[in-house]
């Protein structure tokens, strides 16, 4: 578990966060992807296999069952896919990771070209991070991670498994929310497919820019998570680290300046710390000085609920709204008293000019002789 899940530091996580902690773990672990393939008419599914994270879970794919642990898989299941009323032509085979939240799916997705033995990868027109190589096609989507395959590859692949991936995107309503070491990574320059996300030691170990031994010197069991890029044109690394606390990064970026004294770079290796984060940069010094400055962290807060109200307060706002419609009524009842004075003097002052100027209109009759006998 990362720190932005448990810190709620780095706004563009805290949805994720909020979803992962009011979301009773029961409904987690039956939210499959299942109820999303009810209104896709365009396919056919048909479910070949499904496995749930075991106690000493195994590996499922490429990933061993620590990498499965670190990055907390909910439950995996693999389907033939085939368009709507043509049963005969060859099935696609999908592969769904379900994950605890976004973090993992996106972690699972950026450390997939470790496993592709330097085969060339490409990025599909979708409206989602991807990959393509090999005629197999990998994404994300909320906290699920996709793989797509073509059994039998041919030159429509690529159309093909585009098309499928293009359908669930739609089909999946679910935001994919970046880690926020991750959107903390200068933009300038930055190498858009060596993006690496990390939340163990095991998934770090994949990184051969990292120094021997140095991932056990960060902090791993303190929650920590772990963003890595490369910058062009020369491809310098820059791991950037991320804590709970500032306290806590100011500690281990003395341990790590500390474990860096033995290690030798023919560049160079400068370190810097911003609020929660740690940088650690290999390369020249201008380029580590160009980059490094680029990196800053300013911290949000954002006031959702107030947990215990302060009964002092609450007091407090209770009689100033009494006040405030005691004054509201008040002022009402002035305004209508001087209105109803005003119209009377009006119409007083109107009957009196009437008096004057047309004596006759309003003279009185003579008097009624009544004869009583």
């Amino acid at each position: 578990m990362s720190f932005i899940r448990v810190a709620c530091l780095f706004r563009s996580s805290l949805l994720t966060v909020l979803f992962a902690l009011l979301t009773p773990s029961s409904a987690l672990a039956e939210a499959t992807i299942q109820q999303y393939f009810l209104d896709l008419s365009d396919y056919q599914f048909e479910q070949l296999s499904e496995l749930s994270p075991t106690e000493e879970q195994a590996g499922i794919g490429p990933f061993s069952g620590t990498l499965l642990e670190e990055y907390i898989l909910l439950s995996y299941s693999r389907w033939a896919v085939r368009p709507e009323g043509l049963s005969e032509l060859p099935a696609l085979e999908l592969e769904i990771y379900e994950m605890k939240d976004a973090l993992g799916a996106f972690g699972m997705f950026s450390i997939w070209p470790s496993f592709l033995n330097e085969a060339p990868q490409e990025r599909l027109n979708l409206t989602v991070d991807n990959s393509y190589s090999n005629q197999s096609l990998v994404l994300w989507r909320g906290h699920f991670f996709l793989h797509i395959s073509d059994p039998e590859p041919g030159l429509s692949s690529r159309e093909t498994l585009g098309n499928l991936a293009q359908t669930l995107v739609e089909e999946i309503p679910l935001l994919n929310f970046h880690p926020g070491t991750v959107l903390h990574l200068p933009k300038e320059g930055l190498i858009r497919e060596s993006v690496r996300f990390y939340l163990g030691e095991s998934a770090l170990a994949l990184n051969r820019h990292l120094p021997e031994g140095l991932s056990a010197q960060m902090g791993f069991e303190k929650d920590i998570e772990v963003a890595f890029a490369q910058y062009a044109p020369n491809g310098h690394a820059l791991f950037l680290i991320g804590y709970p606390t500032t306290a806590l990064a100011a500690d281990y970026l003395v341990s790590l300046q500390n474990a860096m004294q033995d290690y030798f770079s023919p560049q160079g290796v400068y370190m810097k710390r911003a609020g929660l984060m740690i940088a650690i940069f290999f390369g020249p010094e201008p380029t580590a000085s160009e980059i490094l400055s680029k990196i800053h962290y300013i911290p949000t807060i954002t006031w959702l609920y107030q947990k215990d109200l302060d009964p002092e307060r609450v007091m407090r706002e209770m009689v100033g709204s009494f006040m405030g419609v005691v004054r509201a009524i008040l002022v009402m009842i002035l305004l209508f008293i001087a209105l109803t004075a005003s119209l009377g003097i009006t119409a007083g002052i109107a009957r009196h000019q009437l008096l004057k100027r047309f004596p006759k209109l309003f003279k009185q009759s003579d008097l009624v002789n009544l004869k009583l006998n």
